[in-house]
């Protein structure tokens, strides 16, 4: 037969082969002819993890295709950034996730296996808090609360300027203590699976606290005696005096009137923030009994006697005085 056709050799290696006929035990010269055997490309490929939501990630080609290959992707919906034919590729995912990636490489009419590769995608946490207060006073307290959707095992960055902590760690709550008046800034950043929040800042403005101070006049005297108070206090809103008497004023400069005894005066000043502050001076009123003066005289008022027998005893029955002083009208 002439020109015989040979089917169904299965060559797994490339290169060139000597080919021989046999006919009825003849056997022909050996013909040399040139067979490509083309090797089929693999289609690994690498993806570095993890990837975040928004981040972008990179996958990279692994296999044997050439750079003339066919790469046959599919990412999954994902937003390809940069890249073609082998790669490398920059891809993001809008939403956390697991997605399915695969590749199929064609190369001279050989075709690889299909590689599969699923990707975590983690969704960013968000870093919101609450505070218990904006506005606090010296060495007052603020209490902190995470919000966000970062888990127990995620990492909290808190950056507390000018405070302590004093309990709480984490997502919290966490206490912290400002002792200094001024407005300081707090920062949080959460990571999760290596993936970080954007940066959520917020602030605590830590307002002085009242001067107190203030006179009194006059501070001692008998009873009954008016005493006014000049208040000389600054950054105040409200005042309270306790005048130690059982007496309390909420005016600015008020006027108390006292009996007798030894008095404390305390002045309490509150801001508009409700930071208070109070100065007390003790024993600061002293109020004497007045004195009351009475005498006797013998003989008896209006009683005439002689010019010889002129001569007048006076008793003193005054109380509460250490002086006396006489006019006889004479």
């Amino acid at each position: 037969q002439q020109n015989p056709s040979i089917a169904n050799v299965q060559l797994t290696q490339a290169g060139s082969y000597n080919v021989t006929v046999s006919v009825l035990g003849c056997i022909s010269p050996i013909g040399i002819t040139s067979v490509v055997v083309n090797p089929v490309p693999t289609s690994s490929f690498t993806v570095t993890t993890p990837i975040c939501s928004g981040q972008d990630g990179t996958i990279n080609y692994s296999g044997t295709g050439t750079s003339a290959a066919n790469y046959n992707w599919n990412f999954n919906n994902a937003n390809v950034l940069s890249g073609s034919g082998q790669g490398p590729y920059s891809v993001n995912y809008p939403s956390g996730g697991v997605y399915t990636l695969s590749l199929i490489v064609d190369e001279n009419g050989c075709v690889s296996t299909t590689t599969t590769d699923t990707v975590n995608v983690f969704t960013n946490p968000t870093a919101t808090f609450l505070l218990s207060d904006h506005d606090i006073c010296p060495n007052e307290i603020v209490t902190f609360n995470y919000t966000g959707t970062g888990t127990a095992s995620a990492n909290y960055n808190w950056t507390f300027e000018g405070g302590t902590p004093i309990s709480g760690t984490g997502f919290g709550p966490i206490d912290v203590q400002y002792l200094a008046p001024n407005t300081y800034y707090v920062n949080l950043q959460v990571i999760e699976n290596n993936c970080p929040s954007i940066i959520i800042n917020d602030s605590v403005t830590i307002h002085t606290l009242p001067a107190v101070a203030f006179t009194a006049s006059p501070v001692i005297g008998c009873a009954p005696i008016d005493v006014a108070f000049t208040n000389q206090s600054t950054g105040a809103s409200m005042f309270m005096w306790n005048f130690g008497d059982g007496q309390i004023s909420n005016q600015a400069d008020p006027i108390n009137t006292y009996q007798p005894g030894y008095f404390g005066v305390q002045l309490i000043d509150t801001t508009a923030y409700g930071c208070i502050d109070s100065l007390f001076i003790d024993s600061l009123i002293h109020v004497y009994v007045a004195p009351s003066a009475s005498f006797t005289v013998s003989p008896d008022f209006n009683t005439y006697v002689e010019l010889s027998d002129a001569l007048f005893t006076f008793d003193n029955n005054s109380t509460n005085a250490s002086s006396y002083v006489w006019y006889f009208g004479d």
